[in-house]
């Protein structure tokens, strides 16, 4: 009972110094570990950061100067997963190199699918968006918010044009249909 009264005070001592210092709270594995150590651990670039709670797969290559976000799924299980230097990865997103949908669809007579998903430098991902086994996103793209495979925006040379993969989610068509063309959602 001591050890866990210890830990308890430990853990609510962690808490206030965090909201004292940062204003935010934070689960208990990212009040006991480093970021930056933990993606230093996974071979990470150098300056990367990685939440405790991010579930890494198989074979996931991270660039320098990357902030992956609570939360994120980074799933290499299927293919490489390889994401360039300078890149945001939002809380919640999930990158994945293998999709079932074929396998489920076809009621198991289709294989699972697998192939490479690289993310290029310069790119930021917005939470809730989704990429499906062989993605590419472009160096210098964004994924908006709630996008999946992959609706990006890519700035490049000071030109801005919009890029449409193969599937784009429900997400983003219903995001675009409640928004005025003032960019404010309609009550």
């Amino acid at each position: 009972m001591e050890l866990l009264e210890s830990l308890q005070t430990l853990i609510c001592s962690l808490r206030r110094e965090k909201r004292e210092q940062y204003h935010r709270h934070v689960s208990v594995g990212d009040l006991l570990t480093d970021r930056w150590e933990i993606a230093r651990e996974y071979g990470f670039g150098e300056g990367t950061s990685c939440y405790d709670n991010v579930l890494i797969l198989g074979n996931v290559k991270i660039g320098k100067n990357c902030w992956i976000g609570p939360n994120v799924i980074l799933d290499g299980s299927g293919d490489e997963l390889s994401i360039g230097d300078q890149v945001d990865i939002s809380a919640g997103v999930h990158i994945y190199t293998h999709d079932t949908v074929q396998r489920v669809i076809s009621a198991g007579i289709a294989p699972v699918e697998h192939a490479p998903t690289r993310i290029g430098s310069r790119v930021c991902r917005f939470y809730g968006v989704s990429a499906r086994a062989g993605a590419t996103a472009h160096s210098g793209s964004l994924a908006p918010p709630c996008s999946q495979t992959l609706y990006l925006i890519a700035c490049t040379s000071g030109h801005t044009s919009a890029v449409t993969l193969p599937i784009q989610s429900a997400m983003v068509e219903r995001s675009r249909s409640t928004h005025h063309s003032s960019g404010r959602a309609k009550p």
